[in-house]
């Protein structure tokens, strides 16, 4: 599915410029169109193209583990677009953080670093990255309504993955961001962050990976696998 960002979610806002506009492609010029912009791009979030899954883990273990796999006839690369340009990890968490987070790019533009909001003098930003999740604070959660309301809920579950020792960074070998050829599959692994309890207790783990074409024409995915639960085989 490729839809736009609902625009009266952002009226009055400003676009910041993106560094990562040259590797984020996609979009027509929105010159005729009042208060619209073109930073950003739509991804795919209904895909088969990749197939990502996450192995089962023991309990309280410190990595969680899976593969990924590209089905296609063309490279990706995997790697998550920073404000800056460069690539960064995806990103493994709770289940239901996945879920929601790939829900919210169903109906909304990816944009990293978010776009700047004149506020009292001053601007305030709103991100939809948070490494590979919607990301703002209670103040543009304000301003953007229910889509900054959901920005800001994801952000709160996040952290708390964080401090509970439910997150880490996927990489393939060393590497954070790869390329995965034409119907390879790589094993990937991710160190997680320290408890504060010193136990993670009992929770379900999903992966997500930002990916796009490598050659034209050139499409921006988002995918994600998760853990099976104990019913499933």
């Amino acid at each position: 599915m490729r839809i736009s960002v609902k625009t009266a979610a952002c009226a009055g806002a400003a676009a910041a410029t993106l560094a990562a506009t040259t590797v984020l492609t996609g979009g027509v010029a929105a010159a005729y169109i009042p208060g619209a912009n073109n930073n950003g791009v739509v991804v795919i979030t209904d895909s088969d193209l990749v197939q990502v899954t996450v192995n089962n883990k023991a309990p309280n273990a410190p990595q969680v583990t899976g593969t990924i796999k590209n089905t296609g006839d063309r490279p990706l690369q995997c790697g998550t677009p920073q404000k800056d340009g460069t690539l960064g990890p995806g990103q493994v968490t709770e289940a239901d953080i996945v879920t929601r987070a790939k829900d919210f790019y169903s109906t909304h533009i990816f944009e990293p670093g978010g776009f700047a909001i004149p506020y009292g003098g001053g601007v305030q930003t709103a991100g939809s990255l948070y490494n590979i999740l919607p990301a703002n604070s209670s103040l543009t959660g304000s301003l953007l309504g229910d889509s900054g309301a959901e920005m800001l809920k994801l952000r709160e579950m996040q952290e708390d993955a964080r401090v509970a020792g439910h997150t880490g960074d996927p990489r393939v070998g060393t590497a954070t961001t790869f390329t995965l050829n034409a119907g390879q599959t790589s094993n990937w692994v991710a160190d997680l962050a320290p408890s504060t309890t010193g136990d993670r207790g009992e929770w379900q783990a999903g992966a997500m990976f930002f990916c796009r074409n490598t050659t034209a024409p050139v499409d921006n995915f988002v995918f994600a696998g998760y853990e099976p639960t104990p019913e499933e085989p």
